[in-house]
């Protein structure tokens, strides 16, 4: 990406997700960031699992979770979470005297530890808060064990994410809606709103017009709990139900794609859903351009940039109301609302919107929206106006 403001006199370290479990997805979500921080800061180092970039643009410091697995013993998670924590804060030491700000980007609330080292070096902490970590614990835990899956008691979630919060000089929301949704109201004066990624229009834009499209459902993201992505395949026979032309693929993979596998057999859907597996960035925007329809039936969000993708490439939109997404769509306007993501519910919706007389007029203002409000230098704009006020 080109822009041509001025670098600021600012030196950033990223925290980001010691996982190298979801690499594609992680990797991708930096990128985004790292485009927008490049042209306003003077020097990045990123300290995370795995990175999108060589040490050509970004110095790469490896930090990756011990025992990174998905299914672990409580007792490991917890020493494990503890160690990383510690190889972060010893990161961060080495090179104290070359930044001036931390950022803690995805996956990385709770590491206290680190925190601590950064305010005794007197580093600037900003802390990226997508959404509420306790509540979507709380989804992870419906179908998990404490014991031996990846869910995570509520509790002790909260405590560090209102700790994490603490520590930090700014905290990062993606829109006005998820600071109350995520329970950041009493941290409101210390509370920016700054989205962490922009429209990339070399990649994500309308190349196949709607009324040319076959009647694709799709989902694109990881197929975990709080993204609600059984319930929508529970919801594809009665969708099927309602409107038999339907054809549905599933882009993306994750702990839950083995019970996927196992709905759609059961079903016997096998010739109506298609699971093309993980999407790399540069191909989002083809997939999207197949779709007539895409549904998020997350319990959870923050604002999701996969629906501002959908968007960029003319395809409307059925979310759930959660996080920032009622600030993006409104019903019948910019796209679809459904009430909750149950699978009658979305089932229902789905064909309601699918069948919208004015699906394409929609579509239309739904990319209009997020072209206008997200583009590339709209967005790093926004980024040094966070910036400036973290460093005042």
């Amino acid at each position: 990406m080109s822009y041509s403001g001025k670098p600021g006199q600012i030196s950033i370290a990223i925290i980001a997700s010691p996982s190298v479990l979801n690499k594609q997805a992680t990797e991708s979500i930096i990128a985004y960031f790292v485009d927008m921080l490049t042209p306003i800061s003077d020097r990045l180092f990123l300290v995370a699992g795995s990175s999108p970039y060589g040490n050509e643009r970004i110095r790469h410091i490896r930090v990756i979770r011990w025992r990174d697995r998905e299914r672990d013993f409580i007792l490991f998670k917890l020493v494990s979470r503890f160690l990383t924590d510690l190889r972060i804060a010893l990161s961060l030491l080495r090179i104290a005297n070359q930044i001036n700000a931390i950022i803690y980007y995805v996956g990385t609330k709770g590491y206290l530890l680190s925190m601590l080292m950064a305010r005794l070096l007197g580093k600037r902490i900003v802390m990226c808060s997508a959404s509420s970590t306790p509540r979507v614990a709380e989804v992870m835990r419906k179908e998990g064990s404490l014991v031996w899956d990846s869910a995570a008691p509520p509790g002790i979630m909260s405590v560090l994410e209102r700790a994490s919060l603490a520590l930090s000089h700014r905290i990062w929301v993606q829109s006005e809606s998820v600071i109350g949704i995520s329970g950041l109201d009493r941290y409101r004066g210390k509370t920016s709103i700054c989205d962490l990624f922009y429209i990339d229009a070399a990649h994500l834009s309308l190349k196949r017009e709607l009324k040319k499209r076959g009647d694709v459902i799709g989902y694109l993201g990881r197929f975990d709990e709080n993204k609600g992505v059984l319930n929508l395949v529970r919801a594809i026979p009665v969708i099927l139900e309602g409107y038999e032309k339907a054809e549905f693929i599933l882009f993306g993979g994750g702990e839950l794609l083995p019970r996927v596998h196992e709905e759609i057999k059961r079903s016997n859907l096998q010739q109506r859903v298609r699971l093309p597996g993980g999407i790399p960035r540069e191909k989002v925007g083809d997939c999207m351009n197949e779709l007539k329809l895409f549904v998020l039936p997350s319990y959870s969000e923050g604002l999701p940039h996969v629906i501002k993708e959908a968007m960029a490439c003319g395809t409307p939109v059925l979310a759930t109301p959660v996080g920032g997404v009622p600030d993006l769509i409104k019903d019948g306007e910019t796209g679809f609302i459904m009430e909750d993501n149950s699978p009658e519910c979305i089932a229902e919706n789905v064909i309601r919107a699918i069948k919208h007389p004015s699906l394409e007029e929609i579509a239309q203002n739904g990319r209009r929206l997020v072209e206008r409000e997200y583009a590339y230098e709209v967005m790093v704009e926004k980024c040094r106006s966070a910036l400036t006020k973290l460093m005042k």
